[in-house]
């Protein structure tokens, strides 16, 4: 089977296809906005953790990006990134930050507030539920005592 030719010296299969390059590139600038996004996700919840627990964070965002961006490298020609396609990334990560984060920051910052004052509130209940049934079960216990005469 013969390859056509396209009349400059190399094969047809061979050429650059501009289309299939742009989504290529579109594909990776969302993919960076969609990394963003996540670290709006994590980011109320690192703000109010310590120690430990804000290195575990960091460390999921971390491997949660790396997988998104492996799984993005194998669909690309070849199954590997290009530098066009590593800085479309970081551009739509950077442009995620300084736009659409001024307004999902917030949301998410406010949406964390009501879980920690939910969570609060159902720390409260659990003491004072414990503390009740430590009340109760020592009159209980009280009350089947076998005194010897």
């Amino acid at each position: 089977m013969s390859r056509a030719q396209s009349g400059r010296g190399f094969s047809a299969d061979m050429e650059i296809d501009v289309l299939q390059q742009a989504l290529t590139l579109l594909s990776a600038f969302l993919l960076g906005a969609a990394l963003g996004l996540g670290y709006d996700l994590l980011r109320p919840l690192r703000r109010r953790s310590r120690g430990v627990l804000t290195a575990l964070i960091d460390v999921v965002f971390a491997l949660g990006a790396g997988v998104l961006a492996f799984v993005f490298a194998m669909g690309a020609a070849n199954g590997r990134l290009g530098v066009w396609e590593l800085t479309f990334t970081l551009a739509g990560f950077l442009v995620y930050l300084y736009t659409l984060s001024r307004r999902v920051y917030p949301i998410m910052d406010g949406g964390m507030k009501i879980v920690c004052v939910i969570a609060k509130k159902i720390k409260k209940f659990f003491q004072k539920t414990a503390e009740m049934a430590k009340f109760l079960f020592q009159k209980v216990r009280e009350c089947f005592i076998i005194k010897k005469e």
